[in-house]
């Protein structure tokens, strides 16, 4: 926490609002995309009773930190607060200019979800572009009968380009990309545009990364996917699949930020889609992608991570061994992700040994990454000899780097509880074990 931030959360330590409200407003005065100052304004609104405003600021705070846990218990204060009076400062501080923004929308064969794809949209956005990669059901029909236009381009095997020529035909300088097989949150529905107004200042090359909720069974799963832009940044859509944006003739990673935009996925839903036959189209494009570029780490770990999915494991680790080997070469920023499914995938397969060496790796790559030290700690438990505190030592690391974790890489939102949880309960029993052979 820098000098400025640590100044307010001072205060309301010491229970002084009105000067942590003072101290916040002057931190937002030189840079409102401060999330810490947000939220530290908002608390200081409530001691206030000023609820209505500190509501508006964890709003804001919750769309700049879209992961953030803190929001429900948050926003639950403000109303055990009064309302109370409209702080016109506060209000200057909300204001963004007015943007507008473009979704663009690739569909085949999505009868069953474009509807409520576009539907979910049409409020949130000022102009739907929607391209046809060649449906043979009612898609197109459905896209027309909203009362848009639908533009036709042929299929080349190749998602970038199809992204690239959606993306030419926008009339904004904002541009959201959104799946057919993905429906916005209803209450993200102002975000799009705020979003935009917030970030519209940024001068070097920025994208937006939004979350898309991914439907597994029960459970929804968040994933940071990078998808809104600007144009003007220079921005294009690179990858035969799985693809992702990049800047032209700009040698450097983009800035990315983040915009609490959620998309509830429903692709890999087995009553919507065949979900093998699209892993196999995913394998052979990539097979494609391969033989294209064999040194591209992201092909060797979408492979790996495909194959797993269809528990074809020994050849998924062949891939990701290969992604590991290039990622460390070339210093990429998905190593961690390449270590995380070996990790999973020999502690699948029983080798407990293995898949310890692997979370050491992991750790020494990225150790602000939650999953390295999990499996470290679901390892070693399986070991027979166990070290209790060392265990426990790791699932305190996992829990704690979790709950801070705001990278781009997945990481499961159930290590911080239930997955932890688990693993202590093994380590109880083999405990227990251990005392009743004794």
């Amino acid at each position: 926490m820098d000098s400025s931030n640590a100044k307010f959360v001072e205060y309301l330590l010491r229970k002084e609002y009105r000067r942590a409200r003072s101290s916040a407003i002057s931190a937002l005065h030189a840079d409102r995309l401060n999330t810490q100052a947000w939220i530290s304004l908002g608390e200081s609104c409530v001691h206030l009773n000023q609820g209505e405003m500190a509501r508006f600021c964890f709003e804001r705070a919750s769309i700049l930190d879209p992961l953030g846990k803190w929001f429900t218990h948050l926003v639950e204060h403000t109303r055990l607060v009064e309302r109370g009076v409209v702080d016109k400062g506060i209000l200057r501080l909300l204001r963004h200019p007015a943007v507008k923004v473009s979704a663009v929308i690739l569909t085949k064969n999505n009868e069953e979800t474009i509807s409520d794809c576009i539907h979910a949209l049409l409020s949130a956005v000022d102009e739907i572009v929607v391209v046809d990669t060649g449906s043979t059901d009612s898609t197109v029909e459905l896209v027309e009968r909203v009362g848009l236009n639908v533009h036709h381009f042929a299929w080349g095997d190749n998602f970038a380009e199809a992204r690239n020529y959606a993306m030419s035909l926008v009339s904004t300088d904002w541009v959201i990309s959104v799946d057919s097989d993905e429906m916005l949150y209803a209450d993200d529905a102002n975000c799009i545009r705020t979003v935009a107004g917030i970030y519209d200042h940024l001068e070097e090359p920025f994208a937006v990364r939004i979350l898309q909720m991914n439907s597994v069974g029960t459970v929804l799963e968040p994933t940071s996917v990078v998808r809104m832009f600007k144009k003007s940044c220079g921005i294009h859509w690179i990858g035969q699949i799985h693809e992702e944006v990049m800047t032209e003739g700009v040698a450097k990673y983009l800035n990315i930020v983040s915009g609490r935009i959620r998309l509830l996925h429903r692709g890999y839903d087995p009553h919507i889609v065949d979900v093998k036959q699209k892993y196999e189209r995913n394998i052979r494009l990539l097979l494609s992608a391969i033989a294209n570029e064999p040194n591209e780490v992201r092909h060797q770990l979408f492979m790996g991570r495909e194959l797993r999915s269809l528990g074809r494991n020994e050849e998924a680790l062949k891939y990701l061994r290969a992604g590991e080997e290039l990622a460390t070469w070339q210093g990429h920023s998905q190593l961690p992700e390449i270590l995380k499914y070996q990790i999973e995938i020999e502690y699948m397969l029983g080798n407990y040994l293995e898949a310890a060496q692997i979370s050491d790796r992991l750790i020494q790559a990225d150790a602000a990454y939650p999953e390295g030290w999990f499996w470290l700690a679901a390892c070693l438990v399986r070991e027979e000899k166990i070290d209790v505190e060392r265990i426990q030592g790791l699932i305190s690391r996992a829990r704690e780097t979790a709950s801070q974790y705001r990278g781009l890489i997945y990481s499961d939102s159930m290590i911080e509880t239930v997955k932890s949880d688990l693993v202590l309960n093994e380590l109880k029993d083999r405990m227990a074990a251990s005392l009743k052979d004794n």
